[in-house]
């Protein structure tokens, strides 16, 4: 080796060992069968990680709830089973946002158990140090069924558990309020749209409102997306329905302080496969505060568990992803192979990179592993810590990875996914130019494409012009528009709409 390249070997040695990081892939028995881990949390006083697990023993059919902290290195230092009395074995997860750190000495979750045929709501406050069990306290009324599944801090003493509660087939968007003792202050239900399933929700701290987001059936049986916006009290502001053809799903919410944004993460159904397989791309959506979309983008092939479940948003607006992805189709399911992925992209949906993990060893194949990402934080020293599964029936074990800030552990950066750059939607059908603009406003598009009407939105959101034409290739006149940002919509002869941002500068 040449001096130039020992010199240069030991510069970045030196600055990886400066940066403290630690990297780890690690498997955990922490529970029962079936385990996975849902959420996973920094603790600052020794930068270790404190995981909380559900688990399902598939012989004796119980199920409970584990609270486990992992060392900075990887190491399991310390495992507690969540003691609710009467639900200690009966008690589970149903969503990806049901814990958070709730002072610097503890935690707050909720879960759920069956009551009957209906289920109860479970709280539990948790010691971040011990892990120990604090309080438990549980809600049922004997008339409805709830499936609260998001857990949101609004400050020292107030919470909001949003999800959904059911009355036979159907449903309504529920919030109740909860203080740090776990007391109930009060609840509300968002009556409109009934029938909505609400799998995610999140907080805008600058308008103060509460962001819903779910799915709703329509006729043919393929849930239409629908984003509630309301106050903390329950009045709705404004809500919105999103027709889909095909079955989406969204797994998380959040609001972007950056451009004042939502932004949607989840699944999009592709097409069936084998007459009865739906396949699914990861798909990330991005909408101003007045629900006008942004911009909607898949990654990824198509599979039939390919899904974005949470992700952390940095400085920047950019978003790291934790998904399950698989990069094939085969039939039948026990030939395929499930991957964790770790997906970044930048305020404009773009693609920086993607990479999948897995950890099993096997020497047989079909392998029938699925391992998941299902949360993700991230950590003191600039990188990600990500929590999940692998599932392999009967058995299951908890998944933790630890990775730097481009998403690489000490063995290499995982597998890169070729194909891993956003499909193509109709917002690629058209361009805009020049963009910034003076007085007129060029469009020029990709494909066949006959524009019935066009409307033009300020960054207020309010309509400002609304005209019936027949657009192919062709300018619009925008000279009495003052300066400013605006969403220039279009409705195709498919009575689509598909929109772009452009700017009028002067």
């Amino acid at each position: 080796m040449s001096q130039q390249c020992k010199i240069l070997f030991l510069v970045c040695l030196l600055h990886f060992l400066c940066k403290g990081q630690t990297y780890f892939n690690n498997y955990y028995k922490t529970g029962y069968n079936n385990t996975s881990s849902t959420h996973v949390f920094n603790n600052p006083g020794d930068s270790s990680f404190t995981v909380f697990n559900y688990a399902y023993d598939s012989i004796t059919g119980y199920q409970g709830l584990y609270s486990t902290n992992i060392s900075k290195t990887g190491i399991l230092n310390l495992k507690k089973v969540l003691t609710y009395p009467n639900y200690d074995y009966y008690s589970y997860l149903n969503g990806l946002k049901q814990f958070i750190p709730a002072t610097n000495c503890s935690y707050i979750g909720t879960s759920v158990t069956y009551t009957t045929s209906l289920t109860t709501i479970l709280f539990t406050k948790i010691n971040k140090v011990t892990l120990d069990t604090i309080k438990t306290s549980a809600y049922y009324d004997g008339i409805y069924g709830y499936y609260m599944n998001n857990l949101i801090k609004f400050n020292d003493n107030k919470y909001y558990l949003i999800g959904n509660k059911s009355l036979g087939p159907t449903q309504w968007p529920c919030v109740f309020q909860l203080d740090s003792n776990l007391n109930i202050v009060t609840t509300f239900t968002i009556v409109n749209p009934s029938n909505m399933g609400c799998t995610a929700a999140t907080y805008d701290p600058i308008n103060k409102k509460l962001i819903l987001c779910g799915r709703k059936l329509n006729a043919s049986n393929h849930p239409n997306n629908v984003i509630i916006i309301c106050d903390t009290l329950g009045a709705v502001s404004n809500t919105t329905i999103y027709p889909t053809q095909l079955t989406n799903g969204v797994s998380q919410s959040f609001y972007s302080g950056i451009d004042n944004s939502i932004i949607t993460i989840g699944a999009k159904q592709t097409s069936i496969y084998g007459g009865s397989y739906e396949m699914y791309r990861l798909q990330v959506c991005k909408y101003d505060i007045n629900l006008n979309p942004i911009w909607k983008k898949t990654y990824g092939s198509s599979s039939i568990i390919n899904a974005c479940y949470d992700a952390v948003m940095n400085n920047d607006g950019s978003l790291v992803i934790s998904c399950g992805y698989s990069d094939s189709t085969s039939l039948p399911l026990m030939n395929l192979d499930g991957k964790g992925v770790i997906l970044k992209i930048n305020t404009n949906g773009d693609s920086l990179w993607m990479r999948q993990y897995n950890n099993y060893v096997t020497g047989i194949a079909p392998a029938n592993y699925w391992e998941t990402f299902y949360g993700i934080e991230k950590t003191l020293d600039g990188g990600y810590i990500l929590c999940g599964a692998i599932v392999n029936k009967p058995q299951g074990k908890a998944w933790l990875v630890k990775t730097d800030s481009l998403g690489c552990i000490a063995l290499g950066c995982g597998s890169i996914i070729t194909d891993y750059k956003e499909g193509k939607t109709s917002e690629d059908n058209f361009t805009l130019f020049p963009n910034p603009a003076n007085d007129v406003l060029n469009i020029n598009f990709n494909i066949e494409t006959i524009v019935t009407k066009i409307e033009i939105i300020n960054n207020l959101g309010q309509l400002i012009r609304e005209e019936e034409i027949v657009l192919k290739n062709n300018f619009i006149n925008i000279k009495d528009l003052a300066e400013g940002v605006y969403l220039l919509r279009l409705k195709n002869s498919n009575s689509e709409n598909i929109s772009k941002r452009f700017i009028i500068a002067r």
